[in-house]
């Protein structure tokens, strides 16, 4: 991966950053995760994926990076050894008082790069009080984002979004294949205990009960003891390339977007 450091924040000086806000005020934000990525993935896929982004993103478009923010909110993958999982009271309180130094400084704009789902409310909750502020709080779901251009690529177009499941692992293979054990991928074995009539979809609960969709609040383990759903055999470097080259010019697009608000 390659390392970018002349656009972030904590790689500048102050009289730097009093420069740059001279001629825009948005800076991208990654946001990311220490949680179970199955049997295959490191535990920190989703910071990875987020600080790769930014750092491409950041080089086509000029934006400020911000610090990323390495801890989310996991608590349903808390049986699974090396999840670190903030409250998501904590998660918010950081997020907003972290969004409280940027605004301070100048900063309106503000777009999360996240690939967690469980960080989606706190970051919407700080959104919408900064709102009031007449700052712009962006998230782009990354994870989400990934699915709705494979399903315009035709190596793709079939691979379906589960927790470290096709999409996550060839994204993975195309970044860092070192630290992929695809040795260790294997087709998620699922079930929900309460219920065999209940189908899950994913880890967070969400699931289906003919044909409408409910949730069950039990842990990620309850569901797959391998941590993931899905399955990641057919992942391969050459569709997390093209995922990634395409989501980075969707990013491109969105903050080059953003800054025209300015």
């Amino acid at each position: 991966m390659t390392i970018l450091k002349g656009l972030f924040l904590e790689n500048q000086t102050w009289p730097a950053v009093s420069a740059y806000l001279l001629h825009s005020k948005t800076i991208i934000i990654p946001i990311g995760s220490i949680e179970n990525e199955g049997t295959h993935l490191p535990l920190g896929l989703d910071i990875h994926v987020a600080q790769y982004l930014c750092e491409i993103v950041s080089e086509k478009t000029c934006c400020m990076v911000g610090p990323c923010l390495p801890l989310g909110y996991s608590k349903w993958f808390m049986d699974f050894p090396g999840t670190i999982s903030l409250e998501h009271e904590t998660l918010t309180k950081v997020i907003k008082e972290y969004c409280q130094c940027l605004y301070a400084h100048g900063f309106r704009n503000l777009i999360f790069i996240n690939p967690h789902m469980g960080n989606g409310n706190a970051i919407a909750d700080v959104g919408r009080d900064f709102r009031r502020k007449g700052a712009l709080v962006i998230m782009v779901d990354i994870w989400r984002s990934f699915k709705k251009i494979a399903e315009g690529i035709e190596m793709t177009k079939k691979s379906e979004l589960t927790h470290a499941g096709d999409i996550g692992t060839s994204v993975a293979l195309a970044m860092y294949p070192q630290h992929v054990d695809m040795p260790n991928a294997r087709e998620a074995e699922i079930e929900l205990p309460v219920s065999k009539n209940i189908y899950p979809i994913n880890t967070t609960g969400f699931s289906d009960f003919k044909g409408n969709n409910i949730y069950t609040y039990v842990s990620a383990e309850e569901i797959t003891r391998s941590g993931l759903i899905g399955d990641p055999t057919g992942a391969s470097k050459e569709k997390g390339e093209v995922l990634l080259e395409k989501m980075v010019d969707y990013l491109e697009e969105v903050v080059r977007e953003i800054k025209e608000v300015e």
